[in-house]
């Protein structure tokens, strides 16, 4: 279930409610595939719309007209950013390895035949270089995985199509400040279906907030849309500062790679041109 198709979901469920006496029980809502295609589906909208099934009375019609209220698929802010780079560090990995793939099984062999056929033996450091290329290449190869894995959790995060609240070994890679803006949010949004017990207890911001704003009989839809923009805001700038961080990470480890390729692969070609 993407956003829009979640606020027309509590719109029916608020009409239902006020049809069936703010009961929810038997209700089943009538929604589109084709409405809001074009965006991705959310596990926190489809998390959102069974938790509303299980309210009764006044509280489920009371939630249902506050998320149908609420312009979600425009509040969650998503960075642009990620894509180009993704696509930038793949593109030049994907370049070196298949250069260093190449070198490795086609050209370092010839190499060695030629130098064996003069009766030449190879210096201890080509040799050394030639044995530990393929290991650096799987560290390498690992470190690149390790930060496309965290870049794509990142956008997941942003999107909230999966759910990252769990714990995960990736979870101790993200910076503090993402998962603080991520539960900011998720408390926002799910500020509704808590009852007055729940929100007595909770000791977030954003809860005593959202609270004291309702015992004020304000319009609560309108300080969750405001909450909902500046965590997302805040959560996008953080995302892209991790990512700015792993990208500079990852230019220095190609640089050293680059660097070592071309230093043993001119090696054989010095050593050549002595032994001719």
């Amino acid at each position: 279930m993407n956003w829009t198709q979640f606020r027309s979901h509590c719109r029916q469920l608020h009409h239902w409610c006020n049809q069936e006496g703010n009961e929810s029980v038997g209700f089943k809502s009538s929604i589109p595939a084709e409405l809001g295609a074009e965006q991705p589906n959310s596990y926190l909208a489809d998390q959102l719309a069974n938790s509303l099934r299980h309210l009764t009375g006044e509280h489920c019609k009371s939630a249902a007209n506050t998320y149908a209220a609420l312009p979600l698929s425009s509040t969650l802010i998503e960075s642009t950013q990620f894509k180009r780079a993704l696509i930038y560090l793949g593109y030049i990995t994907f370049v070196f390895f298949i250069v260093l793939s190449i070198y490795q099984v086609k050209v370092f062999p010839q190499f060695l035949a030629m130098f064996e056929a003069l009766d030449t033996p190879l210096q201890d450091n080509i040799l050394t270089s030639s044995l530990l290329r393929p290991v650096f290449f799987g560290a390498v190869v690992i470190y690149l995985l390790i930060v496309f894995s965290i870049a794509i959790r990142l956008r997941s995060i942003q999107k909230f199509t999966r759910d990252y609240s769990q714990s995960s070994v990736l979870n101790y890679f993200i910076f503090p400040s993402i998962k603080t803006h991520y539960k900011n949010i998720l408390n926002a949004l799910r500020y509704p279906l808590c009852n007055a017990e729940t929100r007595a207890l909770h000791s977030n911001w954003v809860i005593k907030h959202l609270s004291e704003i309702d015992c004020n009989k304000q319009p609560i839809s309108l300080e969750i849309v405001d909450i909902i923009q500046t965590e997302s805001q805040a959560l996008m700038i953080a995302c892209e500062r991790q990512m700015r961080v792993m990208s500079a990470l990852l230019a220095v480890v190609l640089i050293f790679a680059i660097a070592g390729f071309l230093a043993s692969a001119y090696s054989p070609i010095f050593m050549t041109g002595n032994v001719l």
